[in-house]
């Protein structure tokens, strides 16, 4: 019995070795994996913070341009009642 305890020992430390190895590749591979998912993320949030930059400023120049419509459009009504007071006049 004692004449395959040492083969049976190598063989399992072997298999526990090679498991270890694939192991360790796997978590190598994991980690990369991980830092490349976090690349990402940070890249979406940078564009999601872009858009949404983007669209502030879109907001803004909506509400530039009903102002300047809406003194456009008082302008015109002045005008009007000038132009009706001079009819009346």
């Amino acid at each position: 019995m004692q004449a395959w305890m040492p083969s049976a020992l190598v063989f399992l430390y072997t298999k526990v070795n090679d498991q270890a190895a694939q192991l360790s590749r796997e978590w190598e591979e994991e980690k990369k994996v991980t830092a490349q998912l976090w690349q990402a993320l940070a890249k979406a949030q940078s564009n999601n913070e872009k858009q949404a930059a983007a669209l502030h400023d879109l907001v803004e120049g909506m509400q530039e341009i009903r102002r300047v419509q809406e003194e456009q459009r008082m302008s015109i009504l002045e005008i009007r009642q000038w132009m009706k007071g001079k009819k009346e006049g």
